[in-house]
């Protein structure tokens, strides 16, 4: 008994007219689609009605057939009993295996042709191997009848590879048309994507030119500022503290070269606190002598009667310029270029952050852009099997 894929196995190759290519534009690839789409969905629509109509037939008159061949069975004599027994249980079987392959064929549902002629092609194997041996047994007593029936199922699938033969062409152009819909479903999500990056780009240059423009105006008002007589008195003023400032820790120290520490300590050995009074200063004078003005030092050498003219007026000298220097001090006013100074470098450290954020994103852009080629590739390709090309 010869099944569907047997007849598939064995047709003709059909020569057909070259076609001229047809052209259509990237943005048109969707209506195409759907059109052709469209278009083998009528085609399929046809052919089920066809395959319903013919399956109608095939199983009215399969069951006919197992209807004569089961009426048959019961009338056997019971000649040669091992035989009629083998047929007998055979036939119960094959019996059996028709009206599920019946009920199955029966509930098949209309889907994707080739879909739908693959499960038939399955069924109809699935039945030839499953009641082969059955078919064979039966044989042996109602051969005619066995025989009637194989041809019966032959006939159907011949004409179930006949029509798929014939419109085997709209499987084809199905599957390059689902796989063309799946390339552009991958394209408009790869698109959308690189919209989103594009935007993203666009949005850390905007920054990034905002930045600059800031910077530039920051580092303008630093300008004006440096040449302002404000800003240059300013400057004076703070120099000339410096200045003091190492003056007066030059006179401090000069004023430690006046005091005998030696003789202090002689004086004061015998005076604990007046003695660690005397070490802190010669370890570190200029520190003490800031902190009251000498006036610890200076008690401690009228004390001692080690005293000079030298050393009071040099203490005066450095109190009267320390206090010259806090009063121009208060006259000082903060380095007013410190400020933008500092916003500038900010500014600078977020341009260079944010460059390399675009950096990052144009990678991924060249990224998604190679994917897109990629895929527009895969379409033309499969258009190309539809006779078409991209123009």
């Amino acid at each position: 008994m010869m099944g569907f894929a047997d007849f598939f196995r064995k047709r003709k190759k059909v020569v057909e007219e070259i076609k001229e290519p047809e052209k259509i534009a990237f943005d048109d690839i969707e209506n195409f689609i759907g059109s052709k789409r469209k278009e083998i969905n009528g085609r399929e629509k046809e052919i089920f009605v066809l395959i319903e109509s013919k399956t109608k037939i095939f199983v009215d008159g399969f069951s006919e057939k197992i209807n004569v061949l089961e009426n048959k069975g019961d009338g056997l004599k019971k000649t040669e009993d091992k035989i009629y027994s083998i047929v007998k249980g055979n036939l119960s079987y094959y019996i059996v295996r028709v009206r599920r392959f019946i009920e199955d064929i029966n509930n098949l549902k209309e889907e994707d042709f080739g879909e739908f002629i693959d499960k038939i092609n399955k069924l109809l194997l699935d039945f030839n191997k499953k009641s082969h041996m059955s078919y064979q047994k039966i044989s042996l007593m109602l051969g005619e009848e066995m025989a009637d029936i194989g041809r019966h199922i032959n006939d159907f699938s011949k004409y179930l590879t006949t029509l798929f033969n014939e419109n085997k062409d709209i499987i084809d152009s199905s599957k390059v048309i689902s796989s063309v819909e799946s390339n552009l479903a991958d394209f408009n999500e790869v698109k959308n994507t690189l919209s989103v990056v594009n935007g993203r780009i666009t949005s850390l240059g905007e920054k990034i030119r905002e930045n600059k423009e800031t910077d530039k105006k920051i580092l303008k008002e630093i300008d004006e500022l440096e040449k302002s007589d404000s800003y240059v008195e300013n400057l004076k003023r703070i120099e000339e503290s410096k200045l003091t400032e190492e003056e007066l820790e030059k006179e401090v120290y000069q004023l430690k070269e006046l005091i005998d520490f030696k003789a202090l300590g002689n004086i004061f050995h015998v005076s604990e606190g007046r003695m660690e009074l005397v070490k802190v200063h010669k370890e570190d004078f200029q520190t003490n002598f800031q902190k009251d003005g000498g006036k610890e030092i200076l008690s401690l050498l009228n004390e001692a009667k080690l005293n000079t003219e030298t050393i009071s007026v040099k203490i005066q000298q450095i109190n009267d310029k320390k206090g010259k220097m806090i009063k121009n001090k208060g006259k000082v006013k903060e380095n007013e270029t410190d400020d933008l100074l500092s916003r500038s470098e900010g500014l600078k450290s977020e341009i260079n952050n944010l460059n390399d954020e675009k950096i990052k994103e144009l990678k991924r852009c060249e990224k998604f852009e190679t994917s897109q080629e990629e895929v527009i590739n895969q379409i033309k390709e499969e258009l190309i099997k539809l006779n078409v090309v991209l123009g």
